[in-house]
């Protein structure tokens, strides 16, 4: 007569013990992180604008003023951005755009987004534009927003602070902040922010902090080269 092999019933209380063990250790890791989502996104981001300045050099030998208009990432707080944000519904957010002359303000550089010829197309949707949305926009290109780039409402991103080589300021502090780049992908302060472009390419490393309640992440912008990373994990 022979006798087949197997399990005990010790054996298999065993082995669900263990895995048992194993899922709960493993469960917590599984979680989503979300500013460290929000931080791959924006140095995806980050790296997507330099690429775009390298392309698409601005220069015009007829308007002396003509680095205004480089490829510039902006982060800003508002209630025009898509997405709800609630009772404030003052959204941070961003978007990638190359600031051009406006006729209806006295054919000037404005200064920030505000027209649909202005953001970046989305390269993996180009229906989209890499934007959450900017003032007077919302009613007739809402569609076309990019909801991913409400960064509070999408992952939670409540503030955000850069460091003083960049331009500083926090959110609320009622300046956008923005980097750009030239069409050698070096980075500087904003582009159209009125200042000789030798005076705005960054001297030290440009360091933007994100936060979501207790937890942060800095995103570092180096000089010269215009080189950036995640330096500190949430």
């Amino acid at each position: 007569m022979f006798f087949k092999k197997a399990f005990t019933m010790i054996e298999l209380i065993f082995v669900i013990i263990v895995v048992g063990i194993l899922a709960i250790i493993a469960i917590p890791k599984l979680k989503r992180n979300s500013v460290l989502e929000a931080a791959d996104q924006i140095i995806s981001h980050i790296r997507y604008t330099q690429h775009l300045a390298m392309i698409d050099h601005k220069f015009d030998s007829n308007d002396p003023e003509w680095y205004k208009g480089r490829w510039t990432i902006e982060f800003t707080a508002n209630q025009d951005v898509i997405g709800d944000c609630g009772k404030s519904n003052n959204c941070l957010a961003y978007h990638i755009y190359s600031d051009k002359r406006s006729k209806k303000k006295k054919n000037i550089f404005s200064g920030s987004l505000d027209s649909p010829d202005e953001p970046a197309k989305d390269p993996q949707n180009p229906s989209k534009y890499l934007t959450a949305g900017w003032s007077g926009g919302k009613t007739s290109y809402e569609g076309s927003f990019n909801k991913n780039l409400n960064i509070e409402k999408i992952y939670g991103i409540n503030d955000i602070e850069f460091s003083k080589s960049c331009g500083g300021g926090k959110k609320n502090n009622k300046k956008n902040k923005s980097i750009s780049f030239d069409e050698k992908g070096r980075p500087m302060q904003k582009a159209s922010n009125g200042k000789k472009p030798s005076d705005q390419y960054l001297k030290e490393e440009c360091n933007i902090t994100i936060f979501s309640d207790k937890k942060s992440a800095v995103i570092t912008i180096y000089p010269e080269t215009g080189y950036v990373k995640l330096t500190k994990k949430p």
